[in-house]
């Protein structure tokens, strides 16, 4: 039996789906919400590669591939315990699609929205490169045949059948106890995927309890309507793109407000079908956030850049894709001087990201939000 010690305050993905937790529940202006810095590695506190060492150099799961999108439905709570302490709570969606494979890691980016009641709004985009055998949703399948055998005195291993989502599974749980806190993770015995997962921070007679959790709606496969090879030649560890625009609110029968935004991405990582990259945003010329995202060849949406075969005339206008989940829809819109718009809408909300034709840079941003009377609308531009 291995024993394992870990910190009391995480288990497996606890630290990103804290970033996660923070996004809800700060969630009054989705428009500008950036999460924390994560690396480019994933979660540094995903414990499942002590556990289980072997995930570090075993391949993906069969259906890992470029395209799929794995849908969580995410909830969580601050619950008071405490005469004059106040609650929060919010929900929404975190889909990860994959955008690139290239051997020795797999690329996802992934996309947080807020579910209002009345419609999904961004809330905010990360990414991460991981191994093949282990990332923060899924393990290769193999690890969980025995997963028992690592189980100790603060960790509780057991295969177990449970429905989530009106989908049922064969499943392993781990759950994991600390002095104020327990973590639940489930994983699917066939894919690896992480079907359920819990984590809830709070003694009995602390002020506060914090308890959260993220449920697997469903995998699918995009279909991408460009093949691409590799990133284009001036992505470069180094380079940096600058991008200034504004800020406008709008709200029925008032003036609108305008704000000086800028924003900056530097590129930290440059492979040959990806890239990371540190996306900065400025208003009036204060750090507002940061956040470590990722563009792949195959990514329809919140890139950086698009493979030379996303812009050739042989691909054509229209509608990509209609997510069931979140009813986003992901359209391809070629302007009058051959630019290329991908476009992302909701009913509350339009993002339109255009792409020089022979570079494939992002040159232009635009992100329009509604929230209750008002209207957010940023726009950027690309100045060097």
């Amino acid at each position: 039996m291995q024993t394992l010690r870990m910190s009391k305050s995480v288990f497996f993905l606890a630290s990103k789906l804290m970033l996660v937790i923070a996004l809800l529940l700060s969630a009054a202006s989705p428009a500008a919400a950036t999460p924390p810095a994560q690396t480019f590695g994933g979660d540094p506190l995903n414990a499942f590669p002590l556990l289980f060492p072997e995930l570090l150099t075993m391949p993906a799961p069969a259906w890992v591939r470029e395209g799929q999108r794995i849908s969580y439905y995410v909830q969580s709570a601050t619950i008071a315990q405490q005469e004059g302490e106040e609650g929060a709570s919010g929900a929404g969606y975190l889909q990860h699609d994959i955008v690139a494979l290239d051997g020795a890691f797999a690329v996802v980016a992934s996309s947080l929205y807020l579910n209002t009641g009345a419609g999904v709004t961004p809330a905010g985009v990360f990414g991460a490169s991981f191994l093949p055998g282990v990332s923060d949703f899924w393990l290769n399948p193999a690890v969980l045949k025995h997963a028992e055998d690592v189980a100790n005195d603060e960790l509780v291993v057991v295969h177990m059948p449970t429905t989530i989502a009106e989908q049922e599974y064969d499943a392993v749980r781990f759950e994991y106890h600390t002095e104020d806190g327990v973590t639940i993770s489930m994983f699917d015995t066939e894919t690896g995927l992480l079907v359920y997962f819990r984590h809830t921070v709070g003694a009995d007679a602390a002020a506060t309890r914090q308890s959260s959790e993220i449920y697997l709606l469903g995998r699918r496969q995009l279909r991408i309507p460009w093949r691409g090879t590799k990133a284009p030649t001036w992505v470069k560890q180094g380079a940096m793109l600058e991008y200034e625009g504004t800020r406008s609110v709008f709200v029925a029968g008032s003036p609108s407000g305008q704000f000086a935004e800028s924003a900056s991405a530097s590129i930290k990582l440059a492979q040959g079908r990806w890239s990371a990259f540190r996306l900065t945003s400025f208003l009036g010329g204060a750090v507002t956030g940061a956040s470590d995202r990722v563009t792949g060849a195959n990514q329809v949406a919140d890139a950086l850049w698009l493979p030379v075969e996303a812009l050739k005339n042989s691909v054509r206008a229209g509608t990509l894709d209609r997510d069931p989940v979140t009813g986003v829809t992901i359209a391809y819109v070629r302007n009058a001087d051959r630019s290329i718009t991908i476009r992302g809408e909701g009913s509350l909300f339009r993002i339109d990201n255009t792409y020089d034709r022979r570079t494939g840079k992002l040159i232009t941003a635009r992100v329009e939000v509604q929230t209750g009377l008002a209207v957010q609308v940023t726009e950027l531009y690309l100045v060097n």
